[in-house]
């Protein structure tokens, strides 16, 4: 199934899957007060990194207002991606058309043509160029209105430069001007008048002028091969009519239509003459008619008849096939549009050549390619043949996605390009849930205090399973809600349990409640604390003897680890971790300094403009882990960071006045920034130390025109308490650097380490919660801090 079906983006909820483009895909959406049906543009998740800086291109594109334009609504950011709302149109591209009818009239192309030129008159005006005019981006409406979608998309994303697939060699490297193919960097209003151009002689003809076999021969050949002639092709096609299409496709700039008043002033008056011929030709008499079309006739029969004694008969006409049909076949389910990941699925395509022109030349090879997972296939199928035919590939499912998929298979022989595509599905497999298993196992609790116990559903491998079963939850003494259990007055061994009924399954955990012997050793949420530690005057803070440094403490329990922002950070997951302390601060020089003289070792060099409140920088992992050892701490675990920036399913309740501090539901578990979602400068409120507004020359605005004490920002905490987690510096972890959350660590053991939280030389990407970054590990780097932690009892 569609991962985007369904969910919610801004107030608008994803309906119906519309198409598949170069950035993104297309939806039909519906607004949740209004009722009413707009087109949504969600951006590829792989792209949402590289887009953000450039998103505000598509601003530009929210001022066109024209009937020929489709308008851009609103822009925005949700599920870890960028969103686009746009006009519903409900019609079907020129690109469908021409498939469809194989070639249009000069009458209806020249309507056509009249539409993209007023879209085009008032684009320019405004000042923007389109830069990717071709027929998937040009909607004909039911009522025959024509409407250019897409402006703003070519200057986001440079889609020449990467072409692995069918689709987009189709859509869009058959179309750029002779300049965007030399990479000239100043493109101006007549890159719009190529395209045009280009998009028009394949709307006359059904077929593009240059077919070169590698994106590389095409953009050679916009560069200097000439344009074929139309009349060559197709007779019909009006004198006038290709005129217009060569002098919009000249090689050089200076030889085309210099605006686009130019362009809607040709076609009205290719449009006057084409229509006047039609009236003198229909205000003949009838028997002025019948003698012209039979000199004609006997013209052509002649002309014909010559031909054929000269030539030889495989080049009398054009080369004719088509695609009849495309169906798929299962390997192991008689279904075929459900498939699994063990079977083969069998790509039978048929077609059929009713008449080869140069049959010494007509090679046919098709392209068959999967829109997620499987690269783009060419197989040589030798020469063409008349006749019909058949062909059949077969490719392992073992890879693929669960969901739903495209497979598209296209013909060449020689310049002429067809293409079908056909969809199938793979359903995930039904899960059987088999275990449940409570964490933790044992836990010691102080009387009338609170611990959140979480669960995990596993099937017969042992791999997690969800289901919407009622989960039960009974205790001995006290009382358990949802997991959540209040300890009673009672002194005792207690058992806790979870089931679920329907599956007949459970699962248990001991408590032991009893009063600390010592009520100094009692923390701010009831649990024990480890010798060496008090509590501080200030509510939820703790004090770390040894070092003076004060300490948060995060409480055991599952948190959603990574993101689908960037590749690195995937994929996302629930992570149970115990239950331990963090230092509320990065650690300062001064506190770095106590550690040096105490050791008898000489201090790293820090920066001049800094002062001893300021982070302590220029420390490697190796001597980040000799303060650890001294201070009897450690360095954070990657996910210990990440649970201490984003917080756990549940966290402190800071507004209660009890004793022992409750826990709550976190109402944004997965947020971007320690304080929530928020941009750093939302509003004008600077959050955190970082290049302010994403500007370097802007990065004082925050106050701080390079880094900031260790206690600035101390507003903006993550939900645990803990400051200045993004921006400032970057702080080590224990943890070697991995390509992602699921793969190995480096095979070079000890160079890599972990480093979280972007600096003050960061923009506000490198500032999120799931940013992840690595350091050498005997990097110095005035970019690096510290903070430690503590694990619990």
């Amino acid at each position: 199934m569609d991962v985007w079906l369904g969910k919610t983006f801004g107030k608008y909820q994803v309906k119906k899957f519309i198409g598949k483009g170069t950035i993104g895909s297309v939806y039909q959406a519906e607004h949740i007060e209004s009722k009413k049906i707009f087109a949504i543009k969600i951006f590829d998740l792989r792209l949402s990194h590289s887009l953000r800086q450039k998103l505000h291109l598509l601003d530009e594109a929210k001022t066109l207002q024209h009937d020929n334009i489709v308008k851009i609504y609103e822009r925005g950011e949700s599920h870890s991606t960028f969103y686009m709302i746009m006009e519903y149109i409900e019609g079907k591209s020129l690109y469908a058309l021409i498939e469809e009818k194989k070639r249009l009239s000069s009458r209806h192309v020249l309507s056509i043509a009249k539409g993209i030129a007023k879209a085009l008159v008032y684009s320019h005006k405004q000042g923007i160029v389109h830069r990717d005019i071709k027929p998937t981006n040009i909607i004909i409406t039911k009522d025959q209105k024509i409407k250019i979608t897409d402006f703003g998309m070519a200057k986001i994303v440079n889609s020449v430069s990467d072409i692995s697939q069918l689709d987009k060699i189709i859509s869009t490297v058959f179309y750029v001007s002779p300049e965007q193919a030399m990479g000239v960097k100043k493109i101006d209003s007549r890159t719009d008048f190529y395209s045009l151009g280009i998009t028009l002689y394949q709307a006359l003809t059904g077929q593009i002028p240059y077919p070169g076999r590698t994106p590389l021969q095409v953009l050679q050949q916009h560069i200097s091969s000439p344009l074929p002639k139309m009349n060559k092709l197709h007779s019909d096609i009006p004198l006038e009519m290709e005129k217009i299409v060569v002098k919009l496709t000249a090689k050089k700039r200076e030889e085309r239509y210099q605006t686009a008043e130019q362009v809607l002033e040709a076609i009205a008056v290719c449009n006057t003459k084409i229509t006047r011929r039609k009236e003198t030709f229909s205000a003949l008499p009838t028997w002025a008619v019948s003698g012209l079309v039979f000199f004609v006739l006997f013209f052509v029969s002649f002309t014909l008849a010559k031909k054929m004694l000269k030539a030889p008969e495989n080049q009398q006409k054009e080369t004719q096939f088509s695609i009849e049909k495309i169906e798929i076949q299962n390997s192991l389910q008689q279904d075929k549009d459900n498939f699994s990941k063990d079977s083969m699925m069998c790509l039978e395509i048929y077609w059929s050549v009713t008449y080869l022109s140069q049959k010494e030349l007509s090679k046919i090879f098709t392209i068959v390619f999967e829109g997620r997972n499987l690269n783009p296939i060419t197989q040589n199928l030798g020469e063409a043949q008349i006749g019909q035919q058949y062909h059949k590939y077969c490719v392992s499912l073992h890879n693929f996605a669960y969901g739903s998929h495209t497979v598209r298979a296209g013909f060449i022989i020689g310049n002429i390009v067809r293409q079908k595509q056909v969809s199938f599905t793979i359903p995930p497999p039904v899960k059987k849930v088999r275990h449940i298993q409570i964490t933790p196992k044992k836990i010691t609790l102080v009387p009338q205090s609170l611990y959140k116990f979480s669960y995990q559903l596993t099937d017969e491998n042992n791999d997690v399973v969800k289901t919407t079963k009622p989960i039960r939850w009974t205790v001995d003494n006290g009382s358990i809600d949802n997991g959540v259990y209040t300890a009673g007055q009672n002194e005792g061994t207690f058992r806790v349990t979870v089931s679920c009924p329907s599956y007949n399954i459970k699962d248990s955990a001991i408590v032991v409640v009893e009063k600390n012997k010592d009520s100094k050793r009692s923390g701010w949420f009831g649990e024990r604390m480890p010798k060496g530690m008090v509590k501080a005057s200030t509510r939820g803070e703790y004090i770390w003897q040894k070092d003076q440094s004060v300490m948060a403490f995060v409480p055991a329990g599952k948190f959603w680890l990574g993101s689908n922002y960037q590749e690195n950070e995937m994929p996302v997951q629930q992570v149970y971790l115990d239950s331990f302390y963090v230092d509320k601060y990065e650690v300062s020089q001064k506190q770095y300094r106590n550690f040096c003289k105490a050791t008898k070792r000489k201090c790293p060099p820090q920066p001049k403009w800094s002062s001893p409140d300021h982070p302590i920088v220029n420390i490697s992992w190796q001597e980040a882990q000799k303060y650890a050892r001294w201070a009897q701490k450690r360095l954070p675990s990657e996910r210990e960071w990440e649970k201490v920036a984003k917080g756990g399913f549940y966290i402190p309740d800071w507004k209660t006045d009890k004793a022992s501090i409750p826990l709550m539901l976190n109402p944004r578990p997965r947020r971007a920034y320690p304080w929530g979602d928020q941009l750093p400068n939302e509003h004008g409120i600077y959050r955190c130390n970082y290049v302010s507004n994403n500007k370097w020359g802007e990065r004082h605005l925050d106050g701080y025109k390079r880094g900031a004490p260790v206690f600035a920002f101390s507003r903006w905490k993550s939900p645990y308490g803990c400051v200045n987690l993004s921006g400032n510096v970057w702080e080590w972890c224990a943890d070697l650097y991995r390509d992602n959350h699921s793969s190995k660590p480096h095979k070079k053991p000890h160079t890599k380490y972990v480093v979280r939280g972007g600096s003050w030389y960061n923009h506000s990407k490198g500032c999120r919660t799931t940013r992840r970054h690595h350091g050498l590990v005997n990097q110095k780097s005035e970019f690096i801090g510290i903070r430690f932690c503590k694990s619990a009892q």
